[in-house]
């Protein structure tokens, strides 16, 4: 739900999804939470394009990470 709503909100290609292993950068912070959580990086921060991509549809953005959470939350998952 999450990554292809921030897929059409930026127009970006899919990567997929990165599972992330003990030690990994965010592994804990999504890990040892008792509640549904999600890292995200909708884009590479030192990729100018794709920093002036996200900066440029910050909204449809926002909107979509909303968007997903409510249908998740609508769900019952």
């Amino acid at each position: 739900m999450l990554q292809s709503e921030m897929l059409k909100a930026l127009h970006l290609k899919d990567r997929k999804l990165k599972e992330r292993d003990p030690g990994d950068r965010g592994y804990r912070s999504v890990s040892e939470l008792n509640i549904p959580s999600a890292l995200i990086e909708p884009f590479f921060g030192d990729n100018p394009m794709e920093a002036k991509r996200a900066h440029d549809n910050k909204g449809d953005l926002a909107f979509a990470i909303a968007n997903a959470a409510k249908n998740f939350l609508n769900s019952g998952e």
